[in-house]
């Protein structure tokens, strides 16, 4: 049932946003285990993925320190630690070497925690979810709602994969297709005959 998916998907991107860091925190082992032969040979292997570790590792232990409200807006390009190298090494050859934050936590959820808290969390994190709810209640064409869920789950990757929350570009794509797929939603659905 298309009702039920959007629902699901709506407390998925609450439960995503407020548990991130609770979630992320256990898995960034890695970055606490800096210039150690492991985590030598597990980013050797991991590229990409090591990176994100090592930031988000940095990010979270961070939120700890300021859990409520956050660092403050774009604090990742100002905090003086974010511009140190975590460097790992097997034996004495260099394997992987990373800013603690290049830019921004590549990762959005965590991003809203590190910046505007645990109370920044609950705004975006209850807006993104009775928006999602608002489209399984079929405000718009039920016809649309898998296409919407798909762009939602889409976006969502990315956002906590990849891009910065505030990069102009990243949120006008989204408003841009957000727009397109409404207005795709006001044409009139074919008359069955």
């Amino acid at each position: 049932n298309q009702k039920i998916a959007g629902r699901s998907l709506s407390i998925l991107f609450v439960v995503v946003v407020l548990g991130a860091p609770f979630v992320v925190k256990p898995l960034t082992w890695l970055g606490n285990s800096a210039n150690g032969e492991s985590a030598s040979n597990v980013l050797q292997n991991i590229g990409s993925l090591g990176s994100r570790l090592i930031i988000w590792n940095f990010v979270v232990q961070k939120i700890e320190k300021k859990p409520y409200l956050g660092w403050g807006m774009n604090a990742s390009r100002n905090l003086p630690e974010a511009n140190i190298k975590q460097s790992f090494f097997k034996g004495k050859q260099l394997v992987h070497r990373e800013f603690n934050i290049p830019l921004h936590p590549h990762n959005q959820a965590l991003q809203i925690w590190f910046e505007l808290g645990f109370i920044g969390a609950c705004i975006v994190s209850l807006f993104g979810g009775v928006v999602i709810w608002r489209f399984s209640a079929q405000v718009y064409r039920p016809h649309l709602l898998p296409v919407m869920y798909a762009f939602i789950v889409s976006i969502l990757i990315f956002d906590l994969l990849s891009f910065g929350i505030w990069q102009n570009w990243w949120l006008a794509t989204q408003f841009f297709s957000l727009t397109l797929l409404l207005l795709m939603g006001e044409t009139k659905e074919p008359k069955s005959e």
